[in-house]
């Protein structure tokens, strides 16, 4: 099992949708975000991407190379299957020079990673010992600002005294987390379940209501599929009690798979090598990763269960 958790922060005034997308050639997947800009979603794959801001710095730049855009992320979702896909492909392109954003990476592998763009590099974080945290500062230089955080503190103390996350634990974080300062505040909360290609949804800061999507589902139906922005409060949304007492996830049946192998492909920067993440048989390897942003907040947790089939 992979999960995957965000809070998205911003203005209240701003209309909070989502869309599905599906058409020729590309990965269908569904989409959050603020108004039309695509702020995350997962695909068909189970391929998670997000973003949050960091403070401004140079983008690198090479003139033999295409310049990718503020829809980046969505085009990712479109192409990419894995992590490893996603990260090939963002070294063939430059990302445009206001691009105030690291970007998180999730596949249903339980590979993660955060890449970065600064003082005239693309820089690539990938997850390593079971956890990866990150909040509105790069992790690769801290001191261009937003450190030390509290928020960082807080959820890492929390994360390190859960043993097995389950969904519900995942929606005590995104609410221990949550934002209200006046006319802005926490928009709406996801959690994915990368494997089963399902999103919790919960709208303003409310986790005792919950939506669920299956994108399986919603691309089973004839209207689906068409890009349309739908407002995320008219989701159906039921109590979460309902959903969650006496459910707890890790009983779920998970088919046994393996964790990528960590090898570069002869695309990815040499200079940049992913661990290698070993695992006994039937053991339990959770995958923690959390990124904040600065005026859109996102808190990603990640958890992969691998066990035999029973």
């Amino acid at each position: 099992m992979v999960l995957v958790g965000n809070n998205e922060d911003f203005y209240y005034s701003y209309t909070s949708m989502y869309w599905i997308a599906r058409g020729d050639n590309e990965y269908s997947r569904i989409c959050f975000g603020i108004s039309s800009y695509v702020q995350g979603g997962m695909n068909e794959k189970g391929l998670f991407y997000d973003g949050a801001t960091c403070p401004l710095s140079q983008t690198p730049y090479d003139e033999n190379k295409e310049t990718l855009g503020m829809d980046a992320g969505d085009i990712i979702l479109s192409k990419c299957a894995t992590v490893k896909e996603a990260v090939e492909f963002l070294y063939k392109y430059n990302i445009t020079s206001d691009y105030g954003d690291h970007l998180l990476f999730a596949d249903s592998s339980g590979d993660a990673a955060v890449v970065e763009w600064l003082e005239d590099e693309m820089r690539v974080i990938w997850v390593e010992n079971d956890k990866l945290i990150a909040t509105n500062f790069f992790l690769t230089n801290p001191a261009l600002g937003g450190y030390p955080c509290d928020r960082y503190e807080t959820v890492e103390c929390a994360l390190n005294e859960i043993s097995s996350p389950t969904v519900a634990d995942f929606s005590t974080i995104l609410s221990t987390t949550s934002q209200d300062f006046g006319d802005g505040g926490t928009k709406y909360s996801n959690i994915y379940d990368l494997k089963a290609l399902t999103v919790y949804v919960y709208e303003k800061a409310d986790f005792s209501n919950v939506a669920v999507i299956s994108l399986s589902d919603e691309l089973n139906k004839p209207d689906a599929g068409d890009g349309s922005y739908v407002n995320i409060n008219t989701l159906d949304y039921r109590p979460a009690s309902l959903i969650f007492d006496g459910v707890n996830m890790d009983d779920r049946h998970v088919e046994e798979t393996a964790l990528a192998d960590g090898d570069s492909s002869d695309n990815v920067n040499p200079d940049i090598i992913k661990p290698d993440i070993a695992e006994e048989e039937g053991s339990v390897v959770p995958l923690l990763l959390l990124i904040f942003g600065f005026t859109i907040i996102a808190l990603f947790v990640f958890y992969y269960l691998n066990r035999r089939k029973r």
